[in-house]
């Protein structure tokens, strides 16, 4: 998924959710945003990684994309680490705006593998980067923004 789509996700899941944690919403916000588009560090030329080239073209040439920064164990490891130093509201935020990210990776034909690198398994969906239809799920997402925010 693109950028703007993975962004878009995120704020969805934030307007869900944020009723259930007592955080600032800025602060909570801000967190969603970054851990939504975070697993794309792992990719020199995704937006993020243009950023931040030298740490992400490291990171791409150790682990390569779509492996350990899109696997949910190393994720949880994580989220376990923020949850002891920070607290478990930050922790499980965290762990939210990545699964999203996740989540809608899972969707594209590249697909994930959530378990990486305990296991081979992948999941992919229908949906090719960029395309059409990823289009089509931007806007669904946008319009469900709106409607959450206006209802």
């Amino acid at each position: 998924m693109l950028f703007k789509t993975h962004l878009a996700f995120g704020i969805l899941l934030w307007l869900i959710i944020k009723p259930y944690f007592n955080i600032n919403n800025y602060l909570f916000l801000s967190i969603i945003i970054l851990t939504s588009l975070l697993p794309d560090i792992d990719k020199s030329n995704s937006l993020l990684g243009k950023k931040i080239k030298p740490i992400s073209f490291i990171i791409e040439k150790l682990f390569g994309h779509r492996k350990l920064f899109h696997s949910l164990l190393f994720w949880t490891v994580i989220s376990a680490l923020i949850w002891r130093y920070a607290g478990k509201p930050y922790a499980i935020i965290t762990l939210l705006g990545i699964s999203s990210h996740l989540i809608a990776d899972a969707l594209t034909k590249q697909g994930i593998n959530f378990l990486y690198p305990v296991s081979q398994f992948r999941i992919a969906g229908f949906i090719e980067t960029g395309s059409l239809l990823e289009t089509i799920f931007l806007l669904t997402i946008i319009g469900t923004i709106i409607i959450t925010i206006l209802f």
